[in-house]
């Protein structure tokens, strides 16, 4: 299991902004002999361990689906994640037919697409589009200081006036 670590800002900043899509899928492997694709909405989740002495508290990533219950104190389906080796991340392109996907944003330790850590495959929508005009597709520093892209409130607001809002009327006049 990896260590217990939790997210720092910039990491929760951008785990904020996709945990406003539905449908995605996050994935992982292990060399080509195991690999992991969670379909759903996802959310951090964070959990202390009294018990554990150091290192005791942690922030997991958990499939946020009603009817889940929690066992034990932690979601019952979770990725433990050293968020301290998750430097990085990079919206792209990747069309995937056999699960229809058109992007991925890819968590990594270094700018490289190689050294993927995990991943989450999305579709196309609104809410992507939301995504990808917060964030760009150039690599996303998680060890930046927050702020530097707009917040989830703004991607929440931004949402909302492209879903209820006509363009006409954004301006208040």
């Amino acid at each position: 299991m990896p260590r217990r670590s939790v997210a720092n800002n910039r990491q929760r900043q951008l785990f904020a902004d996709l945990s406003q899509l539905n449908g995605i899928a996050l994935t992982t492997k292990n060399t080509d002999l195991l690999s992991v694709n969670i379909h759903g909405a996802f959310t951090l989740f964070d959990k202390h361990w009294p018990m554990a002495g150091e290192d005791a508290s942690e922030t997991m990533i958990a499939l946020q689906e009603e009817g889940l219950e929690q066992k034990e104190g932690e979601p019952a389906v979770h990725f433990h994640v050293d968020w301290q080796a998750i430097r990085w991340a990079r919206i792209q392109p990747r069309y995937l037919e056999l699960i229809s996907t058109d992007y991925e944003i890819v968590f990594a330790g270094e700018k490289d697409g190689a050294a993927r850590t995990f991943w989450f495959y999305l579709r196309e929508g609104i809410d992507t589009q939301l995504l990808i005009a917060n964030w760009g597709y150039e690599w996303i520093n998680l060890e930046g200081p927050a702020g530097q892209k707009k917040s989830s409130d703004r991607f929440n607001a931004t949402a909302k006036s492209q879903r209820f809002v006509p363009q006409a009327q954004t301006t208040g006049k």
